[in-house]
């Protein structure tokens, strides 16, 4: 079974992520990557992989966290090919404190949020995505 790494990438009308093959515990080669993004008239999500090549394109009228389920059960079929090992998410703004990755727990998460007002936009849609 195939190790994969999944990492998230919110954003303020967006959620991307690549996932990973671990195979090489010194370099993490893309299986693929994709989005969720929201926008005026709906949603759309799509997903390539490695090679470029549409695994997924879909849009929706409507935005709510339906679209997340989506992409989730979405993922949650791609993974039935592999095992999740970890999963990641970009912080737009970490400080000083945070300049490498970290295990995420409640005294990070309150760290995170109190540097919210140097982007205000996008961390808090990362801290949302909690």
């Amino acid at each position: 079974m195939q190790d994969v790494i999944i990492v998230f990438n919110s954003g303020s009308s967006s959620l991307k992520f690549t996932v990973y093959d671990k195979a090489d515990s010194q370099k993490a080669t893309v299986l693929l990557n994709g989005e969720i993004e929201q926008n005026p008239k709906g949603a759309r999500f799509h997903a390539k992989n490695h090679d470029g090549a549409v695994l997924a394109q879909e849009e929706w009228p409507e935005t709510g966290l339906e679209i997340f389920d989506h992409l989730f059960h979405w993922l949650e079929q791609f993974a039935q090919k592999g095992r999740v090992v970890a999963a990641g998410h970009r912080v737009v703004h970490g400080g000083a404190d945070f300049l490498e990755p970290v295990k995420i727990t409640p005294d990070v998460l309150n760290k995170l949020d109190q540097l919210t007002p140097f982007d205000p936009l996008h961390q808090q849609a990362t801290l949302a995505s909690r």
